[in-house]
């Protein structure tokens, strides 16, 4: 909730929403995102799966079953977003935008790459 609460205040005192939805960014995105999707599928069934043990394997399906479809999907894809991509990088934006006036692409580089970093610290342990 603190993240959504982040996200809600700088957002809306970043101007650089209406500029996602031109020149494609947005198809372009998604489009990532189903590619980037369907690349860790192959590589976790034809690459990952095939180096660890059976046991291993077994456990990492069996905790799949435990927490659901659904479990993953409104956790990984939804909760690490809103605090990630809408929290954390809309605060750099808006930090951004107060310290040099406006957003321009080293900012939203910056921000991205800060938040990403963030995200991968995280799943670090896993």
């Amino acid at each position: 909730m603190l993240f959504c609460a982040i996200g809600a205040f700088s957002i809306t005192r970043v101007d650089i929403i209406p500029t996602l939805f031109h020149g494609g960014i947005f198809t372009y995105g998604l489009e990532l995102g189903l590619i980037c999707s369907i690349g860790n599928l192959l590589f976790y069934y034809f690459y990952f799966v095939k180096s660890v043990s059976y046991q291993d394997y077994i456990d990492i399906e069996n905790h799949y079953k435990r927490i659901g479809i659904m479990g993953r999907i409104i956790y990984g894809g939804f909760v690490e977003e809103v605090i990630f991509r809408f929290g954390i990088m809309s605060l750099l934006l808006w930090l951004w935008q107060l310290i040099f006036e406006s957003v321009n692409g080293i900012g939203i580089g910056i921000a991205i790459s800060f938040s990403s970093s963030l995200f991968a610290l995280v799943h670090l342990p896993g």
